[in-house]
């Protein structure tokens, strides 16, 4: 019960505050469910790491939130976004975590040039990013340490809410990022010595197809969107249960070399 009143919380807290999450940090519902699931997973497996690679790890947040309530010490931490801004907040919070060594960067998903090897890495929401995700694994390849963890999560084009109407699509930027899908990303894997030790749909589809085409409404007639906060909550409520579908998927990989 606990895990679905944390989820409510961060699904609702979104819908009034994303903006203000965008300009100073606060974790939005996104948010929370990417890092819920991501903290349970490396309790649940054990996960312990020497150094950490945040692919897109925008303003830092999961990679020091994981160093600092799991209370890994000693750790070199390094992440990337192509957000300036993002990265400069990144840097700024792990000032105080002094007892870890965190660079955090500018820099492409698509032009990756990296200097260490890890045996951590997390992908959260941003492989979709990558032009050519078998590139993206290509290169990464050479960079992970034996027994490497990847905890990865993607929104997949097997679920309900890529499939809404075209002139909605249209009007959402992120539906032209390269959504990969199920069958592919199993290919990617074993192509690379990567397997796959868990998944599992998460992420509200309910929700997330519900806020795509409030996004769409909005663009046409912006304060219409306050009449429509029942739903938020009414879908928000509705979206709690469902355990095999949702927006995206979470993958826990360990690179067999």
């Amino acid at each position: 019960m606990a895990e679905y009143f944390y989820k409510l919380f961060g699904l609702i807290k979104s819908f009034y505050f994303d903006s203000l999450a965008a300009k100073i940090g606060i974790p939005d519902c996104h948010y929370l469910m990417k890092h819920y699931n991501t903290v349970k997973l490396i309790r649940k497996y054990n996960v312990s790491f020497s150094s950490l690679l945040d692919v897109g790890c925008a303003n830092g947040l999961h990679s020091i939130q994981i160093v600092k309530l799991l209370k890994f010490d000693n750790v070199l931490v390094e992440g990337f976004d192509t957000n300036i801004k993002s990265i400069n907040y990144a840097n700024h919070l792990s000032q105080k975590l002094i007892k870890s060594n965190f660079n955090y960067y500018t820099q492409n998903i698509n032009t990756l040039t990296l200097s260490n090897k890890y045996d951590f890495v997390l992908i959260l929401d941003s492989l979709q990013y990558s032009s050519n995700i078998d590139s993206f694994f290509k290169y990464l390849q050479n960079h992970l340490l034996p027994d490497c963890m990847i905890i990865l999560y993607v929104p997949l084009k097997d679920n309900l809410q890529i499939r809404l109407p075209r002139f909605i699509k249209a009007k959402i930027p992120t539906y032209n990022h390269n959504y990969p899908k199920m069958d592919e990303l199993n290919i990617i894997f074993k192509k690379y010595n990567l397997k796959t030790i868990d998944y599992k749909w998460v992420g509200g589809t309910l929700i997330r197809s519900y806020m795509s085409i409030k996004y769409y409404i909005k663009t046409k007639l912006k304060y219409l969107t306050y009449f429509l906060i029942p739903f938020d909550y009414f879908f928000a409520f509705l979206d709690l249960y469902p355990k095999n579908f949702g927006y995206g998927m979470f993958f826990v990989l360990k690179y067999t070399s």
